[in-house]
């Protein structure tokens, strides 16, 4: 990797954590989409797919947020999707405990 590549991430890192630190002064916790279909079959587990599965996922991991994927029934199907919830770091604990309650409710 070239030194102006580390650099570059780098900076888009910063600018992203910036931007971040307004979303988590209004909100303790994103639900983001962690799958862009229904849970698929196994022949169905193409590269592509993962391709799609890590556009949704990696961001939030190359930022360091913690990310606790929840899966999600979808009506009139025995299949379901998944939905990942972000926090920051140092609130993560808490706001996943909330997810969870509010998934088991």
């Amino acid at each position: 990797i070239m030194p102006e590549a580390i650099t570059a991430a780098l900076a888009a890192l910063g600018r992203l954590h910036a931007a971040a630190a307004a979303v988590w002064a209004e909100y303790p916790w994103l639900a983001l989409p962690a799958t862009p279909c229904v849970a698929p079959t196994k022949a169905e587990c193409t590269q592509a797919l993962r391709d799609r599965v890590f556009a949704l996922t990696t961001p939030a991991s190359l930022a360091g947020w913690p990310a606790l994927t929840v899966p999600v029934a979808l009506p009139d199907t025995p299949l379901t999707t998944g939905v990942q919830v972000v926090a920051p770091p140092e609130t993560a604990g808490a706001a996943f405990a909330e997810v969870l309650a509010r998934a088991r409710a």
